[in-house]
């Protein structure tokens, strides 16, 4: 059985439907399992993580952890979990500790090397889905106004991660690797809005600011 944590979200919803997809025996870990929404066949259990104590490893052979939850790693090896699948991003090779998110995902990489189950590291690039920050933007008008517009980022689909993902646990391979899953181009934000503009065919522009 795989466990996948973040189950209805940005990335964890792509593993899920890419296991399930896959035949794969899988659990989807939600808060409420109500309102949850998971493909069919796929067991959606209760539990909070950040209380570890209240996560059921039975019968889990990998697991795909989101970062950000201290002890969820050392509770997964500890009930047998064999592999873990750490989601992170590329700033954690940075070593930058000023920066809180940079922090919390270098902290979930050393967790997991450290726990004893075997583990995989993914540190992806930014994500297509990110350009959704710009609707009220795009409500308001045809300016869309970014930072770091000289800053060029291989925006990575959601959905490749997620097969990505899937792929790793189901085969039980690249452990001990680090993988740094990425777009096919690297583009800056005035390239994005450009091909956002060609696609909606509204003619918008793309406003760089400064850091300041």
């Amino acid at each position: 059985m795989i466990l996948v944590t973040g189950a209805t979200g940005n990335v964890g919803a792509e593993v899920v439907q890419a296991l399930a997809t896959a035949g794969e025996p899988v659990q989807a870990l939600v808060r409420d399992p109500q309102p949850a929404i998971v493909p069919r066949g796929v067991d959606a259990v209760v539990g909070d993580l950040t209380s570890p104590e209240t996560l059921n490893f039975e019968g889990v052979r990998a697991l795909f952890l989101l970062p950000g939850y201290q002890g969820v790693a050392q509770a997964a090896a500890k009930a047998g979990v064999e592999h873990i699948v750490q989601l992170s991003g590329v700033s954690a090779g940075t070593g930058d500790t000023s920066n809180a998110i940079t922090r919390y995902m270098m902290t979930s990489e050393r967790e997991v090397t450290e726990c004893g189950a075997a583990w995989t590291i993914l540190r992806p690039c930014a994500f297509a889905s990110n350009a959704l920050r710009w609707l009220p933007q795009l409500r308001d008008g045809d300016v869309i106004r970014a930072p770091f517009p000289e800053v060029r980022t291989a925006s990575l689909d959601p959905q490749d991660l997620g097969a990505v993902a899937a792929t790793i646990l189901r085969e039980n391979s690249r452990h001990g690797e680090i993988l740094w899953p990425t777009g096919p181009e690297p583009l800056t934000p005035t390239e994005q809005v450009a091909m956002l503009a060609e696609a909606t065919g509204r003619d918008l522009t793309c406003q760089g600011l400064t850091d300041d």
